[in-house]
Order: structure tokens, then sequence, then C-alpha cells
């Protein structure tokens, strides 16, 4: 099942390796919000080196706009060989409160993360 920006439901994922930020370091911010609607969210900061110091996005990284999930968060970066994937859970069903798995390709330009 395909959502916005490019995320699939997933059933199962596996991550032979863990990959690496090309360039600045890049590091998650914590999730913010309530995960059963449309507040939540996930940042991440930027650095020249991993010791810092971070800036923090403006932007979040995923939130219900820019994936078309309610809820997503609870993230982690798996590279398959071909590229890198945001593992994420997100609302399946608001009634009951349902969460499953998604995966969306992540991309980097200039070492800040983007979904797609």
């Amino acid at each position: 099942m395909e959502t916005g920006g490019g995320a699939h439901r997933a059933a199962h994922a596996s991550a032979p390796s863990a990959p690496q930020a090309p360039g600045p370091a890049a590091r998650h911010d914590p999730t913010a919000g309530r995960y059963g609607d449309g507040s939540y969210f996930t940042g991440y900061a930027t650095a020249d080196a991993l010791t810092g110091p971070y800036t923090k996005s403006e932007t979040p990284l995923m939130d219900t706009e820019n994936t078309g999930i309610t809820g997503p968060g609870g993230q982690d970066v798996v590279g398959d060989g071909t590229g890198d994937r945001l593992v994420f859970h997100g609302v399946l069903s608001e009634d009951p409160l349902v969460r499953g798995m998604y995966v969306a390709p992540l991309s980097w330009t200039g070492g800040i993360p983007s979904l797609g």
C-alpha cells in the first residue's frame, strides 16, 4: 500500500548494514506531539562534526502532512545496498487505534535527510 511521500506499509524489513549519512552529521531529534493524531512529528538536527554543535531543523523530517500517514515516528534508517530507507510506525486505523510499520525511501542532499 503506497501512501504520501512514497511510503509503503511494511510486512517485514531487515537491514544488512547501517547506512552513514554523506557529508555533515545528522541526528534524530525526538518525536513530539500525540501519536494518535496529526500533531506527532519527527525532527532532526545537523552539524559539521559528529560532536556538534547541532542546529535543529525548522521543518520536521516526517509529519502527517508530508507522509500522508497519521502519527509517523519511531523510525530507523536502514540500507539495502540500493539506497537508504526509513522504517517507521504510523496509524493504520483510528477507531480502534491501530499502528503499523511503513517503509519510505530516504535521500540525502548535502547531509540533509528527506523522504522520497
